[in-house]
């Protein structure tokens, strides 16, 4: 059928996934083969602090920067966010806690004209 239509993408792996979190502008947070993409949102969990200028009541927007690597912004195609220590503990990236916070992406696909006339 002629149009566009919305997928939902495959559930990220970097859920409840460890990560690491640079002390930098920004910050870089490492998490390996994340599955996360730009525009995805997350929160993030900790057993000890996080870096200061995060916050695990904050739900943030993943910059994905590469397989392993993205950014975080407080709104989507935002800047992203500097930290100012290094934090401690474990850290881990999470699904945001409500449902409609579209913690899954959607891509959109087009589709040719398949009629038959």
């Amino acid at each position: 059928l002629p149009g566009e239509s919305s997928v939902d993408a495959v559930d990220p792996t970097a859920f409840g996934a460890a990560a690491t979190i640079s002390n930098a502008s920004p910050a870089v947070v490492t998490s390996v083969a994340h599955g996360l993409y730009t525009g995805m949102k997350v929160k993030l969990a900790t057993d000890g602090a996080l870096p200061t200028g995060l916050s695990t009541s904050t739900t943030y927007y993943v910059k994905r920067t590469g397989a392993d690597t993205f950014e975080l912004s407080a709104s989507r195609n935002g800047t992203s966010i500097d930290t100012s220590s290094a934090g401690s503990g474990s850290h881990t990236v999470e699904k945001p806690d409500d449902k409609d916070a579209g913690w899954y992406s959607y891509c959109t696909v087009k589709s040719g004209d398949y009629s038959t006339t």
